[in-house]
């Protein structure tokens, strides 16, 4: 019995040692290189293409039984120009043979050097690799009997290299071009479940727009085959980009991710802890994406650290207005969640400080393609003046007047986005400054639809009292077309100039109305064609720069003959009303009927205002009660009720004011010499009279 065991090994023995001695011969004694002719026929049967292998090809059988491939190219589709579709310069692959028998697959470590891909899409959208993707008639396989399949008992990659591929890709129906160059792929050993790390680094060139850079990339992945998922930990991707025509100087990107979760099976991708660093803004986001090969969505919770935002337009190549603060735009914060998809999104909440502002609320978008968004949002309170170019900041000391804001402004309404925009939101503002005029509690309802805007309800309150809107932009024209109907109700009228001019020259509780309408896009050419009507009232107040009530004390000393007396009082005058309507043409705001009262003067004015330089011709003509008391408590009498002309003359922001002592000193002095006339006319007549008298008497004597 041991005898024939051990000629049973015997046997065997020099049967595997027949059978290795074969496997090692196998390759000298068959050429792989004899085959190349019928593989070109295969390929060129199934695809239609030409394939050329110039290169050696080396078999190997035992311990691993693999090839080596040197130099292959296969032809590009027809249409698609005479440059190979791909092309290699070596690959290496090998599988461990002995594992192989019991169905383990052994991979080797995968080498591919020097693949180039030409991947193109005509003008009308063809490709240069549909013909190879296209669905073809597979061959009835039969069923197995046992109804099982070849079952592996494992399966194991050493690790793939890629060297100093090259991939472009051409798209003539948009122009636009990309090529990868110098792509390099390294990952360690693949086997089962367990995490893989990966590194991968490339160079590219764009056009269209001209773009290039640096690209660098790992990760540790791992992948669940039957579930299809792929997970990939401490991603790290970083880029330099250049790129005239995007931004001004280099663009370093920094892109890192705990944890990436690409699930095939259910078409998901989740994100956790996403990082993005460039240009000193850094975003963090986590959230998932789905539908990833149907329509995608997403669900993104956006934060970003404080940065500049003036910083960051200047490195993407947006220019910016300065502004008044130079600390302005320079600390921003964002907080946000976005949900939506490929042309829709919506943004709540959303958080954003600007400087020492905050603004909340959200902003839903339906339509990128032809831009349809709505939007609720508070501003707690914000200095407009701060972002406004220094010229047109409002100041006490030097304020800026509209004719300079004029010639340092460009367009105001953009008309192109106005014509697309459909928009329904709401805007409110607890504090505004801006032109240095302070409101608060501010409403803003917009609409925009069809090329037409519409600001209303508009309210705010500012110095006391209340402020109603209702405007109207129409850009469906050549220009603008603007509307308004604005209104001021029991407004502190003083403080407000103060703040905007610097100087409060009335002072009480104004009332205003105003219907216009104006044209064009820039304030000069709305100002030129400023039409329409308004209306005003300014009660219990004072009018400062003139007292009119020592203006009559020096018209009465002058009228005298006696010494102009010393006033010591302010130097303003006090009113019960002022009121009167407006008529605009052109720029041009006329006033013929303005009336004001006070206890002992009556006023009555006429003159315009020119809105296009900001001048004023002015002129109030002021009347006084007889027997009255003026303000300090002396009394004066009536100067025969020839009114006292105050002439207001100069620009909005300074203007000058003087009493025309001359014309009431003419005006009576010809009253005067009228008087003497009709009194010398009136003795005249009395004597002739008187003569007629005599001679009729003369005549009755005469007869007898």
């Amino acid at each position: 019995m041991k005898k024939l065991i051990k000629v049973i090994l015997i046997c065997l023995a020099a049967i595997l040692s027949l059978l290795l001695v074969a496997i090692i011969a196998l390759p000298f004694i068959i050429d792989p290189n004899d085959y190349k002719p019928k593989i070109i026929e295969l390929v060129k049967d199934r695809t239609g293409r030409d394939l050329d292998i110039p290169g050696q090809i080396d078999l190997s059988v035992f311990p691993w039984l693999g090839v080596k491939l040197g130099k292959v190219e296969l032809s590009n589709a027809k249409g698609f120009g005479e440059k190979p579709f791909a092309k290699i310069n070596a690959v290496d692959v090998r599988v461990q043979l002995l594992p192989l028998l019991k169905k383990d697959i052994q991979v080797g470590h995968i080498e591919l050097d020097g693949l180039q891909l030409d991947l193109q899409r005509d003008a009308n959208g063809n490709t240069n690799w549909d013909d190879l993707i296209k669905p073809r008639k597979k061959p009835a396989v039969p069923k197995s009997k046992t109804g099982n399949g070849v079952q592996l008992a494992g399966l194991a990659v050493g690790g793939v290299s890629i060297r100093n591929a090259y991939v472009s890709w051409n798209d003539r129906q948009n122009n636009q071009s990309i090529a990868i160059e110098s792509f390099n792929l390294d990952t360690e050993s693949i086997s089962g479940d367990r995490p893989v790390a990966i590194k991968l680094d490339t160079h590219f060139v764009g056009k269209k727009p001209d773009i290039s850079g640096q690209l660098k990339f790992k990760t540790t992945a791992s992948v669940k085959t039957k579930q299809q998922l792929f997970t990939f930990n401490n991603l790290q991707l970083s880029s330099q980009l250049q790129s005239p025509d995007l931004f001004t100087k280099n663009l370093d990107i920094k892109l890192t991710s705990d944890k990436l979760v690409l699930n095939q099976d259910k078409q998901t991708l989740h994100t956790k802890n996403l990082q993005l660093t460039s240009m000193g803004l850094k975003l963090y986001a986590s959230g998932q994406v789905t539908q990833l090969n149907k329509q995608p969505r997403y669900q993104l919770s956006i934060t970003s650290d404080a940065f500049s935002f003036k910083s960051f337009a200047q490195q993407v190549g947006l220019s910016l207005p300065p502004t008044a603060d130079k600390s302005a735009l320079t600390n921003i914060k964002l907080s946000s969640k976005l949900t939506g998809g490929m042309n829709n999104v919506s943004i709540k909440p959303l958080s954003i400080q600007l400087d020492d502002s905050s603004l909340n609320g959200h902003v839903h978008v339906t339509s990128f393609k032809q831009p349809a968004l709505s939007y609720k949002l508070t501003v707690d309170n914000i200095d407009a003046d701060r972002y406004l170019p220094q010229a047109n900041r409002g100041s006490a000391k030097k304020p800026a007047t509209p004719a300079t804001a004029a010639t340092s402004s460009s367009t105001i309404v953009p008309i192109n986005l106005l014509r697309r925009l459909q928009l329904a939101g709401d805007l409110k503002i607890n504090a505004l400054k801006l032109k240095n005029a302070r409101s608060k509690n501010i409403n803003i309802t917009s609409n925009v639809k069809n090329g037409v805007l519409r600001l209303y309800p508009l309210t705010a309150q500012m110095y006391e009292g209340n402020y109603k809107g209702n405007v109207q932009v129409d850009v469906r024209g050549k220009s603008p077309h603007y509307s308004m109907n604005e209104s001021l109700s029991n407004i502190n009228i003083g403080p407000l100039l103060k703040d905007v001019w610097g100087d409060d020259k009335i002072q009480g509780k104004a009332n205003l109305n105003a219907k216009l309408t104006a044209r064009g896009n820039d304030p000069m050419s709305i100002r030129k064609t400023l039409n329409g009507n308004a209306s005003f009232r300014f009660e219990n107040g004072m009018v400062k720069g003139i007292n009119i009530a020592a203006s009559l004390r020096k018209l009465e000393a002058k009228l005298k003959g006696l010494q102009t007396p010393k006033e010591t009082g302010p130097l303003q005058t006090d009113f019960t009303e002022i009121k009167g309507t407006v008529q605009v043409t052109n720029g041009i705001a006329t006033n013929n009927d303005l009336t004001a009262a006070s206890p002992y003067i009556r006023v009555n004015g006429k003159g315009s205002a020119n809105l296009i330089n900001e001048t004023l011709d002015y002129t109030v003509y002021v009347k006084y009660a007889s027997t009255a008391k003026g303000q300090g408590g002396i009394s004066y009498a009536q100067i025969d009720k020839t009114p006292l002309p105050v002439k207001i003359k100069g620009p909005f922001s300074k203007p000058s004011i003087s009493v025309d002592y001359e014309y009431v000193l003419k005006s009576l002095a010809e009253e005067k010499i009228e008087k003497k006339k009709t009194e010398a006319k009136e003795k005249l007549q009395k004597k002739l009279e008187e003569k007629l008298k005599i001679d009729e008497k003369l005549k009755d004597i005469l007869k007898f």
